[in-house]
């Protein structure tokens, strides 16, 4: 008996069809295996070779060398504009050992310094930022310098006075002899490498150095006795 076509057409679906296996060509052959293996060998080498560099040996050493005067100041100006704020120019002088295998590029580190007064008060006196990108050479030291700016505005905050006039203290402005200045800053690395994924190492010290401003012997107590008296009416 002859079968309708529709049967025919229902056959056909329900038979399995032979279809050929795919197959990873390039292991097909002994030569293919070879070439195949030396490939990966050569991937893991080089991934082996790349984490030796890159894993971190250490966090690079900050040594402080002392701060310098970036401008003139005018001791006359400064006098006359402590009522309204005084900013003093400086720069940090660092030097950083770099422990890794790679050098590091930093564009920009910005850095904030802060006064401790005798009660407790940490009381921000400067801030500044790197003029240039500069990188850490591997395996080695780099000079540079951090501009940095102290900056006192007393009309904002009372203890920036007390700051102010421990800075005259330890200047020897207001009082018979210097002594080092201290203070604590904050910087923040922005480093290309692991910036993009919101990493920023922060560094924190705390340095003395000598006074930035030269003031007379002549002039010294006279100009004392003047901000003494102004900073002394504020608190």
């Amino acid at each position: 008996m002859d079968r309708k076509p529709s049967e025919q057409y229902y056959e056909t679906l329900e038979k399995p069809h032979n279809r050929p296996r795919g197959c990873c060509c390039c292991c097909r052959t002994r030569r293919s295996k070879i070439v195949c293996g030396t490939i990966l060998l050569l991937i893991l080498i080089g991934l082996t070779v790349g984490l030796y560099f890159c894993v971190p040996r250490g966090k690079p050493e900050v040594q402080f060398n002392g701060v310098e005067t970036t401008g003139s100041v005018d001791l006359t100006k400064l006098v006359l504009d402590v009522p309204k704020g005084i900013a003093i120019p400086l720069a940090l002088k660092l030097n950083v050992y770099n422990p890794n295998l790679i050098g590091i590029k930093v564009n920009n580190i910005t850095v904030k310094g802060f006064y401790q007064t005798p009660d407790g008060h940490s009381v921000q006196i400067g801030d500044g930022a790197l003029s240039r990108a500069v990188t850490f050479p591997a395996k080695g030291h780099l000079d540079f310098q951090l501009p940095i700016t102290l900056v006192y505005n007393i009309a904002d905050d009372q203890n920036v006075a007390i700051a102010l006039n421990a800075f005259l203290n330890h200047c020897g402005i207001t009082t018979p002899q210097k002594t080092p200045i201290p203070m604590r800053y904050q910087a923040v690395l922005e480093i290309p490498l692991i910036s993009w994924l919101g990493i920023r190492p922060e560094v924190e010290n705390e340095v003395h150095f000598d006074c930035p401003i030269n003031v007379p012997t002549s002039v010294s107590s006279t100009v004392g006795s003047i901000l003494g008296g102004i900073l002394g009416n504020l608190r």
